[in-house]
């Protein structure tokens, strides 16, 4: 997935300025574009929600005193994590970022019933970030960077982001159990 923001050239004094403007955003969502279709094959390489389930697994049976195992109906607990969405989002102009939203679910196996659950959200730059009294700088760097990113680029900053992902699920399921166990 990718998003972009719309062109608003109403801000601007000078015609020179807008038209300048306008191509740094053209080429900044232009470049996203192509960004996107080298993300879509690194996806097709690695299994995404596969990954950020596995890394939240491992790391939230820590903290629940447990052990991954195969057979569910064994388990005493079942963690689910969903990816819901993930893509580029070139909106700003200071930057590009890799953004995933998951929901994260822990069940009672036994009774179904849910014991806990978090939606998060998690973003890794992908671009520098660019801090300009105008937009243009940071347009212009933003899609020069993106049509430099790799397949193997996108692959290592989806790795990333996966673990960023994962780390915010089980934080806050170690925040939460912490509170239940001194109460």
């Amino acid at each position: 997935m990718l998003l972009t923001s719309y062109y608003d050239l109403t801000n601007s004094q000078n015609p020179v300025e807008a038209v300048v403007r306008a191509g740094a955003d053209v080429a900044r969502e232009k470049e996203g574009r192509r960004a996107s279709a080298r993300l879509d094959s690194a996806t097709a390489r690695i299994d995404i929600p596969a990954i950020l389930a596995q890394r939240t697994l491992q790391r939230a049976s820590r903290y629940l005193g447990t052990r991954p195992i195969a057979d569910e109906n064994q388990a005493d607990y079942l963690m689910e994590v969903r990816m819901e969405r993930f893509g580029i989002n070139a909106k700003a102009d200071e930057a590009a970022y890799l953004f995933t939203y998951a929901e994260a679910v822990l069940l009672d196996r036994r009774t179904g019933r849910e014991i806990w659950n978090i939606n998060v959200h998690g973003r890794d730059r992908l671009t520098p970030y660019v801090q300009s009294t105008s937009p243009i700088p940071g347009s212009v760097i933003t899609a020069s960077t993106l049509g430099s990113v790799s397949v193997a680029d996108f692959q290592g900053a989806l790795n990333q982001l996966m673990d960023y992902s994962s780390n915010l699920i089980t934080d806050e399921l170690r925040a939460a159990l912490r509170d239940v166990r001194n109460k």
